[in-house]
């Protein structure tokens, strides 16, 4: 089983959300699944409600740039 993350910007506030709101969801996902059960890619078009790609996968850039249990991403 895996678990996708890239979603969760359409979960969030649609026009006021930021990385550090979402690292929470990260962290259990990353304590629920592991860094090796865990995928990211493209919402598109769903996530476009809540930002285009690049602001998607940057919460995930933000997220693994702080190390921690995220630093195993494979």
């Amino acid at each position: 089983m895996f678990c996708k993350v890239s979603g969760l910007i359409t979960e969030a506030h649609w026009t006021r959300w930021t990385p550090d709101q979402l690292r929470p969801y990260l962290d259990v996902a990353f304590d629920a699944f592991g860094a090796e059960r865990l995928i990211a890619g493209s919402d598109w078009p769903v996530c476009t409600v809540a930002g285009d790609y690049s602001r998607t996968m940057s919460v995930l850039t933000h997220y693994l740039s702080g190390g921690g249990k995220a630093s195993a991403w494979p």
